[in-house]
């Protein structure tokens, strides 16, 4: 008994360090999964912020060649200077992924050809060398909403579904091995307890 039980102690101990091994990689894991979904939230959002920029300003740029109002003109300038960091902050989130940068490097030059249009098309009624009647068919509002869907599209791509199940199915990995620890220390305690008080009792007798 008196070595079966400092053995038994032994065992308990060495397999609650590696408990605790287990469960600090798989706390990693847990918020790394965490990150990552709270990383597919904040580009799909990114994605949906940067689509409907460029549609309204397709629609701002619209509105003021038929109605030369400077309320769509300042709009329109206004969403054209956000585009851009809207496409940086995109970047910024995926830049650890190759695959999603090639991506948005398509994505930019979308981009940049759409608003390149939407731009000579605004100095077309701002210069007036031509009327609204020409630049809506030689502008070509059709194209814009053709460069429009493109980007839609090429969005979408990098759209992800968030996950929710994993961060759960990884949760219950970390509460597990949790109680597992706690368990094998409360068992150790336990066993070095009676021990010592087995080598008490022993040295009165």
């Amino acid at each position: 008994m008196k070595v079966i039980l400092p053995l038994l102690v032994f065992i308990l101990t060495f397999a609650s360090a590696v408990s605790h091994y287990f469960l600090f990689e798989q706390w990693k894991a847990e918020r790394e999964a965490l990150y990552e979904q709270v990383k597919i939230r904040a580009v799909n959002t990114q994605i949906t912020a940067l689509s409907k920029l460029f549609y309204d300003a397709a629609v701002a740029m619209g509105g003021y060649s038929i109605t030369k109002n400077d309320l769509f003109s300042e709009r329109f300038n206004k969403i054209i200077k956000e585009i851009p960091a809207d496409l940086k902050e995109l970047r910024a989130l995926e830049e650890s992924d190759r695959v999603a940068l090639k991506k948005i490097d398509a994505i930019e030059v979308t981009i940049n050809d759409g608003m390149k249009l939407l731009m000579e098309s605004k100095k077309a009624i701002d210069d007036n060398t031509i009327d609204v009647a020409n630049v809506r068919k030689r502008h070509s509002f059709q194209k814009i909403r053709a460069f429009a869907d493109q980007l839609k599209e090429q969005l979408k791509e990098l759209q992800q579904e968030p996950n929710d199940s994993s961060i759960r199915t990884q949760g219950r990995r970390t509460l597990t091995l949790l109680l597992i620890g706690f368990a094998l220390n409360f068992a150790s305690l336990l066993l070095l307890t009676i021990h010592m008080a087995l080598l008490s009792r022993s040295k009165r007798t």
